[in-house]
């Protein structure tokens, strides 16, 4: 496998390694020996196309014992499961037709995944929603809510489902947004905010629940239907996040517990500072300037 690293982040993207990945790269390769998933259950929401049609397949190549996926289009759903069980015939594979923001119809999928899969190993949070690109003051009230609707109540919706359906150690993966640690382009205060408030609830959730590992994830400008909407050109590709949440499920990882990530990063030096990161308040949402009483940060 090439390598996929630059020496240094585009000038415009912060960046937290020296090194800046755009697409999968040898540590986080799903083929790797220690990245393995076997004997794991994993379940992605928007597992029907773009991003989680990826992330499936790297978990897939990973050796996953099954995948579950959750996601509104039926036709996109089966050609994702046709795709997993091409790669192999021993994984299980199942897929059910949900809204994220449908309560009960993410439960009665969680249910039989539970049912005909097992209890949840992985859970990858991928689903969103970008609303129309406009200034607050021109934003339609229902679209410019629509993205807490999907991003915040979405997500509080699959985080409840899944802890009634964990194993034990379980990991939950949360895709997220650069934005909302970075600048504040004109237009996007709806995904922006509410991106933002999905990632502190995951670190509320990580509070609340040492025993599962949650981290936030950058996927990276990949090319989806968001990125047509926002007309910027996909700079990395789906391969990134995908095996980098194949890695972030695996041992090497645990050290991200609580953290906001961007796939961008280089895996290696990430490793090579796991002792600064998890005693510290490294790759944490914050207040620029402050320094948090240590108790906030107790495990």
């Amino acid at each position: 496998m090439t390598s996929s690293a630059n020496t240094k982040a585009p000038s415009f993207m912060p960046t937290y390694t020296k090194v800046w990945h755009t697409k999968v790269h040898p540590t986080i390769s799903p083929t790797r020996p220690e990245n393995s998933a076997k004997n794991k259950v994993v379940v992605i929401t928007g597992g029907g196309i773009g991003t989680g049609a990826a992330i499936a397949k790297a978990f897939a190549e990973a050796g996953a014992k099954a995948v579950g996926l959750i996601g509104r289009r039926e036709n996109h759903l089966k050609t994702s499961a046709e795709t997993l069980s091409s790669i192999s015939t021993s994984i299980k594979i199942e897929y059910a037709v949900a809204d994220i923001t449908d309560k009960s119809a993410l439960e009665s999928a969680f249910e039989k995944f539970e049912g005909s899969l097992g209890k949840i190993d992985v859970l990858v949070s991928n689903a969103g929603y970008l609303s129309d690109i406009v200034p607050l003051q021109k934003a339609d009230d229902e679209d410019w809510w629509r993205g807490f609707e999907i991003n915040v109540k979405g997500t509080f919706n699959v985080i409840k489902s899944f802890l009634f359906h964990a194993g034990s150690n379980a990991v939950f993966l949360g895709v997220n947004a650069g934005l909302a640690t970075s600048s504040e382009p004109p237009g996007l205060s709806s995904y922006i905010s509410s991106k933002i408030a999905c990632a502190r609830m995951l670190e509320c959730m990580q509070a609340e629940h040492p025993e599962i590992r949650v981290i936030s994830v950058h996927p990276g400008v990949v090319d989806t239907a968001m990125t047509e909407k926002t007309k910027v050109p996909p700079m990395d590709d789906a391969s990134l996040v995908a095996g980098l949440m194949v890695w972030l499920a695996g041992p090497e990882a645990n050290f991200m517990k609580g953290r906001f990530m961007w796939a961008n990063f280089d895996i290696d030096e990430l490793k090579e500072r796991a002792a600064e990161i998890e005693k510290g308040n490294e790759l944490r949402l914050g207040l620029l300037g402050l320094t948090p009483p240590e108790m906030f940060f107790k495990k």
